[in-house]
């Protein structure tokens, strides 16, 4: 029997992004789809660091679980399951990453992580209710209004909004670290990309820089697909997600 699959999702969403696929891949393996903690989930506390995010899903998301697991991540997820995976090597069976980014000198916008506290603060604003609905259109391009109702009442919240600044200042300092360890996962990886995504994470230069560490990785661009690739296509997400699994390594 497979290995279940590990499906991160990021910020502003919460684990129903995955709603469309989550189902369908369940014929892979069993799905396991958390809430990131605090952010989109009750819990009360923010891990602390990356240490602390690493113990939430080494102890508490993947507890009892023995097989090696498929991690999919998508956005902020990726910082998150791909600092795991460095860590944890023999815990990944395979990778499969979307529209995310490890890199913080990738692009200019890197330069604004060493500025003490300006990042956190712009995330902070950009949660206000004013902001939140123009940004989920303008810069996510996701049109599916029950969805940004949801989401908009999540981190709309002040302390939501906290927990989402202080998530970004944890993982600012973190980052190359994280990118640094990217050249020991020799799993098979998948980059599927949605081509789409201007603002966000841009394949270039986010997903080259991956590929540039990452060698041997699979690429499927999606070029009809933006940022939220798993609500956009999510059949055609499903299928190249289970054609890679279903390949031989």
């Amino acid at each position: 029997m497979p290995g279940p699959l590990v499906l991160l999702h990021g910020i502003p969403v919460t684990s129903s992004i995955w709603r469309h696929v989550a189902g369908p891949l369940a014929r892979y393996g069993r799905v396991i789809a958390p809430d990131l903690p605090c952010l989109a989930s009750p819990q009360p506390e923010v891990p602390r660091g990356p240490d602390g995010w690493f113990r939430w899903l080494d102890a508490e998301v993947l507890d009892g679980v023995e097989e090696p697991v498929t991690l999919v991540v998508h956005d902020v997820g990726g910082p998150v399951g791909l600092h795991w995976a460095v860590r944890r090597p023999e815990r990944v069976a395979r990778l499969v990453i979307m529209n995310t980014g490890v890199h913080p000198d990738a692009s200019p916008w890197g330069l604004l992580l060493k500025v003490p506290g300006l990042v956190p603060a712009i995330f902070a604003l950009a949660m206000t209710r004013p902001l939140f609905r123009w940004q989920m259109r303008a810069l996510f391009r996701l049109t599916d209004e029950v969805l940004i109702r949801e989401y908009e009442a999540v981190y709309t919240r002040r302390e939501r909004r906290r927990a989402v600044a202080r998530t970004v200042a944890a993982w600012s300092h973190a980052l190359a670290d994280v990118a640094a360890g990217l050249c020991r996962l020799r799993h098979p990886t998948l980059l599927l990309w949605g081509l789409r995504d201007l603002y966000i994470f841009p394949w270039r230069p986010y997903g080259e820089r991956l590929l540039r560490d990452l060698p041997h990785a699979r690429v499927v661009h999606l070029p009809d697909a933006g940022h939220f690739l798993q609500v956009e296509r999510p059949d055609e997400v499903v299928r190249r997600i289970g054609a890679f699994m279903s390949a031989r390594d």
